[in-house]
Order: C-alpha cells, then sequence, then structure tokens
C-alpha cells in the first residue's frame, strides 16, 4: 500500500465529516438540541449543541473497519467503551442527565475501562527512576478517567478550543504510536483527528455548532484511553502524554484552585476559567482559540522531546506546569487591570 492511499482516505474523513454535520444541524435546531445564551456562557445566540456524535461516530467506525480488516480485536474492546460513555454524554444532550447520576456512570465505565484495557501502574519521572504506585494504580486510573472526561467538557467553552486541542493531540499520539510499531493505532488517531479538522470548519468562529456533551465526553475519554494504552501497551510514559495536555489541565486544574481558594462552590457552573476570561475581556473567540492553539502545539513538541529523551521526562512536566502557572498569573494581572 502507498503512503498515498491512506492520506487520501484521511482527506476523505474531513470532507465526510463537514458534509455530516452541516445535514445534522437543521435536525439538532429541529429537536431543540440547542444551547441558549445564558450568564455561564459565552455566546450570545441560540446554538445548536451534539454536533460532535458525527466526530464520536465516524472514530468508532473507523476503530471498527481496523478491528474487522486489520485483526486488531481489541479495538473491538476501544469501539464499545468509547460508545457507551459517548451514549451517555449524547443522553445529557437530549435531557440534561442530574451531574449526580451522570458521575456514577462515570465511575461504573471507568472502571469497566480499567478491567478490560488495565491500568497505570508506575509514574516515569526519566529513564532510570519510577514511581510504583502498587495497588493504588487502579483506583488513581478511575480517577484519572474521568478527571480527565469533566476537564475536557470544562474547556469546551469558546469556538473551536477543544477540538482544536484534540486534533494537535491526536496528530501527535499518532506519530507516536507510529514511531513506536502501533500504526494501526497512528492510523485511527490520525483520522479521528481529520474527523475533528473536517467538523471545525463548522465549529469556528462564529460557529454553527458544538460539540455538546457527546463530543466534549467523548473526546475527553479518548484522551484518557489513549494515556492508558499509551503506558500499558507502547511504555509511553505517563508524565508525557500529559505534557501533551498540559494547556488543558493546567487551565483547568489553576482555575479549580482559584476558585477553592476564594471560597467558591467548586460544584457550580461558572465562567471563570482563563479562555472565558480572556473573551469576556474582548478577544474574541478566533485570538484566544489561536493562541491556545499556538500553546498546544509547543507543548506537543515538548512532550514528543520528552518521550525521545526519557531522561527528561519529569523536566519537561514539571517546566511546561511552571510554565503554565506563570503564564496564569501573568493573565490575571493583565486582565485584573483591563477590567479596572
Amino acid at each position: 500500500m502507498t503512503i498515498g492511499i491512506p492520506f487520501l482516505a484521511v482527506l476523505l474523513l474531513s470532507l465526510l465529516a463537514y458534509l455530516a454535520t452541516r445535514a445534522l444541524i437543521p435536525w439538532l435546531v429541529r429537536r431543540q438540541v440547542v444551547d441558549h445564551p445564558n450568564t455561564r456562557g459565552s455566546h450570545t445566540r441560540t446554538i445548536p449543541r451534539g454536533g460532535g456524535v458525527v466526530i464520536i461516530v465516524g472514530g468508532i467506525s473507523l476503530a471498527l473497519v481496523i478491528a474487522a480488516f486489520v485483526k486488531v480485536n481489541w479495538f473491538f474492546v476501544i469501539a464499545a467503551l468509547w460508545g457507551a460513555w459517548a451514549l451517555l454524554g449524547w443522553i445529557d444532550d437530549l435531557v440534561d442527565v442530574p451531574a449526580s447520576r451522570r458521575l456514577w456512570v462515570q465511575c461504573l465505565l471507568s472502571v469497566l475501562t480499567v478491567v478490560l484495557l488495565g491500568w497505570v501502574d508506575r509514574l516515569d519521572w526519566s529513564q532510570e527512576g519510577a514511581v510504583a504506585l502498587g495497588w493504588l494504580g487502579p483506583v488513581i486510573t478511575v480517577i484519572g478517567i474521568m478527571w480527565l472526561v469533566n476537564l475536557t467538557n470544562f474547556m469546551d467553552g469558546i469556538d473551536g478550543l477543544a477540538v482544536s486541542q484534540a486534533i494537535v493531540a491526536l496528530l501527535s499520539w499518532g506519530f507516536w504510536f507510529f514511531m513506536l510499531g502501533g500504526n494501526e493505532l497512528a492510523w485511527l488517531c490520525w483520522g479521528i483527528a481529520a474527523l475533528c479538522y473536517g467538523f471545525l470548519w463548522l465549529n469556528w468562529q462564529p460557529a454553527q455548532v458544538f460539540l455538546g456533551d457527546v463530543g466534549s465526553t467523548g473526546l475527553g475519554f479518548l484522551f484518557a484511553l489513549l494515556v492508558v494504552i499509551g503506558h500499558n501497551r507502547y511504555g509511553i510514559p505517563v508524565l508525557s502524554s500529559l505534557s501533551l495536555l498540559m494547556v488543558f489541565i493546567a487551565d483547568a486544574m489553576l482555575t479549580l484552585v482559584r476558585r477553592w481558594r476564594a471560597g467558591a462552590k467548586l460544584s457550580e457552573a461558572h465562567r471563570d476559567h482563563y479562555y472565558q476570561r480572556w473573551v469576556d475581556n474582548g478577544y474574541s473567540h478566533r485570538t484566544v482559540t489561536s493562541v491556545y492553539g499556538g500553546m498546544m502545539i509547543i507543548c506537543s513538541l515538548a512532550a514528543t522531546l520528552s518521550l525521545m529523551m526519557p531522561s527528561i521526562t519529569g523536566l519537561v512536566f514539571g517546566a511546561l506546569a511552571v510554565s503554565a502557572s506563570g503564564l496564569a498569573y501573568w493573565a490575571s494581572v493583565t486582565l485584573a487591570k483591563r477590567v479596572h
């Protein structure tokens, strides 16, 4: 098989995602699967949500095709688990599942994921040093899966942001798996990135459709899945994968810490994320997403370096975390000056 045929397939997936999303939008509007303007959102008009189902259905279909034709049987497990998570998000888009019930289902699905695909048993800081997690490994992995799913959901708040993170991360993971001999998983990542790119054309400012919970939940679970599979099957350090996602992780976690210090109720919906505060201060969704996209690419390059040079894995992770904290502090000061 020449290299041109797979890349032609990737281009075709982008086009199909674009056309399928365009066809889905009128149906979402008719069914009133929409987000109305509110004090927690960053939009001033009603926009259909749930368009991310195109990415998820396309990705699951691609996984099933690979499983059937390349005989990678554990891809059937990926497709089944991913479908269950996406179904939960889709139901939430349609009927707004109570948060407590949603978390219980997420916990059960996370446990099932660990049972079927394994868990993170160590944290590799360098080529010589690692922290064994022992019996805490399965527990931390279950919590980590739920954390990444909800973190991605929190960060899906302005046009193109979550889909941009997905494209950068999936292209990077695809390159990693390809270099480590996981060709089937590499092409799955690149194929889903292509689906995200097709969707991005309609999610870029001004957005015509949102991912919805089906999209953000599905992508968040995919991130968690690739962290676990990369660790268990290909020896990719968890810290390298987390470095790849550092932009989302830093914004979400620093916002959580800031709200905790301010005495805010952490379970309440809010618009305190840094990307939301930039938009509130007059910056366009396009500008903020582009800036975040640039930082995502920097994190991708740094994470790839940590994978190629295992001796500096912990150093790269720490440097990105410190840099993110410094940028967040600078952003807080800058935004405060603009407000006053």
